[in-house]
């Protein structure tokens, strides 16, 4: 992981993500960041997750900009997209997206403003799914699907990354 250091849109095996990991160029993902978020996105049908997932991708890099206006990050960027689920997530008939969002606070924050910061990454959980929800307003919608996103710590960020090379 220490090598990984820019997205590449297909991985859909281990190879293609190893061969990442062997990229040299500029500063190591893990390096750049103390905090990392996954942003999943969870189906029980291909299509319905193709459909969802999709449209979560495309509206994702907007929202990241609204989170970058939060005035105590100074940057933040994805560092990796995969079709894996992470563990509570990895069930048997469950197809998912996830990215990988790795943040730079300007500065330490504390727990006030931490709580301010993970309202803002609930508001934008809340408002893809409810720009999703609107433009495919009388479609029929799984129930079943759903966003999550957490954060996690850069000491848990290599037994994530790990997991996945593992599935």
């Amino acid at each position: 992981l220490n090598k990984l250091y820019y997205v590449t849109y297909h991985h859909k095996n281990k190879n293609m993500i190893n061969e990442s990991k062997q990229k040299n160029i500029g500063i190591g993902f893990m390096k750049m960041y103390k905090i990392f978020i996954v942003i999943s996105c969870i189906s029980k049908m291909q299509v319905t997750q193709e459909q969802f997932c999709s449209f979560i991708e495309s509206k994702l890099y907007n929202e990241i900009e609204q989170l970058q206006q939060f005035d105590k990050i100074d940057y933040c960027h994805i560092g990796l997209k995969t079709e894996k689920c992470e563990r509570k997530f990895n069930q048997k008939n469950n197809f998912c997206t996830s990215w990988l969002l790795g943040i730079r606070f300007n500065e330490q924050i504390d727990k006030q403003m931490s709580e301010k910061f993970n309202e803002k990454v609930q508001k934008i959980k809340e408002e893809l799914v409810n720009q999703f929800v609107f433009r495919y307003i009388g479609s029929k919608i799984e129930a079943s699907s759903q966003l999550e996103i957490f954060g996690i710590k850069y000491n848990e960020i290599k037994n994530w990354y790990n997991f996945l090379l593992r599935i």
